[in-house]
């Protein structure tokens, strides 16, 4: 009796969802300091890097990779903290129109500096 050949289907490695191992997969590059490019649901995408890691050249390289200037995302938490004003929404985007520094970057991100933020354009925005 001769076997049929057997065919070999590629699952995921885990029985999670393929979503939910490249979100963790994101988390994991985020962790590690890389530059991460998030798509959303319209066609949009982000390219995102974790605050405690950027450099000068990250931020070089986002501007690169994104055709814009660099903004950086706070929870609204963080904006109130801060002291910027009109923290409606959950998300709360900080750009300058110098641009951002790696030093500013950290030191927003640094819940134990009190960093001066008089100077930022403060965008709030709701989240889904």
């Amino acid at each position: 009796m001769q076997q049929k050949p057997f065919n070999l289907v590629s699952i995921p490695a885990s029985r999670a969802p393929v979503a939910l191992l490249a979100v963790d997969r994101a988390v994991s590059e985020i962790r590690r300091g890389r530059t991460v490019v998030v798509h959303g649901n319209a066609g949009a995408a982000i390219v995102t890097q974790a605050a405690e890691a950027v450099t000068e050249e990250g931020l070089d390289e986002l501007a690169r990779l994104s055709h814009s200037q660099p903004t950086l995302s706070i929870t609204a938490r963080r904006a109130r903290v801060l002291g910027l004003a009109d923290t409606t929404g959950k998300i709360v985007t900080l750009s300058t129109d110098a641009g951002l520094t790696a030093k500013m970057v950290g030191a927003i991100a640094d819940p134990l500096v009190n960093y001066d933020v008089s100077y930022f354009n403060a965008e709030s925005k709701e989240t889904p």
